[in-house]
């Protein structure tokens, strides 16, 4: 039994009457319904009333690509994080000449700006000093409600791209996880031609058959020989949350943590099938949410608020 890390971290931003509208109507055009603020059951909805209202410190630390891993290997030891190269404030420090492919450049405070680079042959500097810049000018908190993201600092890092013998992307579990137990895990298989497919099994390893960011995987997986282990490590790693997504890579030589996320594709991705939302979100126990979200405004005035009211901002 792992205690669970307390961090006193940044105060995370108190969502506005505008930020629940705003959540709510990019809820309604991805699900073509308004999410349940009140008494949510879905996963997706569960979702969007942390985004709102759940301002833990600690998100701010899983949010971050760089703190996370000081995280993780508090937890588990540092031997099971890829290999860290470099880390840089902008794009002009980035040492091209100096990293040695094959590396993976991503932002510090954000996920999907990352860089594959496999030779310096093919590597097109300009374009990726374009898209780390367009990275580094985000901010999923303003943009996703994300507040975990808020007060992460924007900078740049380098890891080494982790790789099987034969040159093949290694399977990517992500284990989702609820009050410190991992109960489903969601593989993510890349082809040679970097398209992704989702496969997800519970923890006997039977196939599901569910999907949601990506296509169906149709093709059965074997069973992985550290099966255990992964859940193991995984739930030493993501002890102590109502929930948490845990990602790690199954490689040749050894187990590697990948990010822990509170905003599992920011709960705006349907699943397919539709039930999948209500396992998941049966899975997570919010407790009081009614009562946190209340407490969750700033100005006292608000702090009283009652469910009627909330129940009208939200309509």
């Amino acid at each position: 039994m792992v205690t669970p890390h307390i961090v006193t971290g940044p105060r995370l931003p108190c969502a506005s009457l505008g930020d629940v509208k705003r959540v709510r109507e990019r809820y309604r055009q991805a699900f073509a319904r308004y999410p349940n603020l009140l008494r949510p059951r879905r996963f997706t909805e569960k979702m969007q009333w942390r985004k709102l209202f759940d301002l833990s410190p600690i998100f701010a630390v899983l949010s971050d690509r760089i703190a996370v891993r000081d995280f993780i290997a508090s937890r588990v030891g540092s031997e099971f994080l890829p290999s860290l190269l470099w880390v840089g404030d902008n794009v002009g420090e980035v040492p091209f000449d100096a990293l040695e492919p094959p590396y993976v450049l991503k932002c510090s405070h954000g996920s999907g700006w990352n860089v594959l680079v496999t030779n310096r042959e093919d590597l097109d500097i300009r374009k990726t000093r374009e898209l780390l810049s367009q990275g580094l000018s985000m901010n999923y908190g303003l943009t996703h409600r994300e507040p975990g993201y808020s007060p992460v600092r924007a900078r740049l890092l380098a890891e080494r791209m982790l790789r099987q013998p034969d040159g093949s992307a290694p399977l990517e579990h992500k284990f989702y996880m609820f009050d410190g137990r991992v109960r489903l895990i969601w593989t993510i298989v890349v082809d040679r031609n970097r398209s992704r497919f989702d496969a997800v099994y519970d923890l006997d390893w039977n196939w599901l058959g569910w999907r949601a960011a990506n296509q169906r995987h149709e093709q059965p997986l074997p069973r992985p020989e550290r099966l255990k282990e992964l859940i193991a490590l995984a739930e030493r790693v993501g002890a102590g949350f109502d929930h948490v997504r845990v990602d790690t890579y199954d490689v040749a030589d050894g187990i590697r943590f990948g990010e822990l996320t509170p905003y599992s594709y920011s709960g705006m991705r349907p699943f397919v099938p539709d039930e999948a939302d209500f396992v998941l979100g049966s899975w997570w126990r919010l407790r009081h949410p009614i009562v946190r979200a209340a407490a969750s405004f700033r100005r006292p005035k608000l702090r009283t608020v009652t469910s009627s009211v909330i129940r009208r901002a939200t309509s």
